[in-house]
């Protein structure tokens, strides 16, 4: 979450493997610099969960590179 908005969710099958779940997601909105990013797990059993990487690929308008 950026604020108090959901940019991206995934829900996995329970049972499951281990897995990765990489995400990217184009900004629809603008938002001050220093916002809360909320990174929440619903967690039932023994589970370990890591979050890798947050990076803001470019500046909304700003050429791709």
């Amino acid at each position: 979450m950026l604020g108090t908005t959901v940019v991206w969710e995934v829900k996995p099958e329970i049972p499951a493997a281990g897995q990765v779940a990489p995400g990217a997601w184009d900004a629809i909105f603008d938002w001050p610099k220093g916002s809360t990013i909320t990174y929440h797990v619903h967690n039932h059993g023994p589970n370990t969960y890591v979050l890798g990487d947050v990076t803001r690929l470019r500046e909304r308008g700003a050429a791709q590179e």
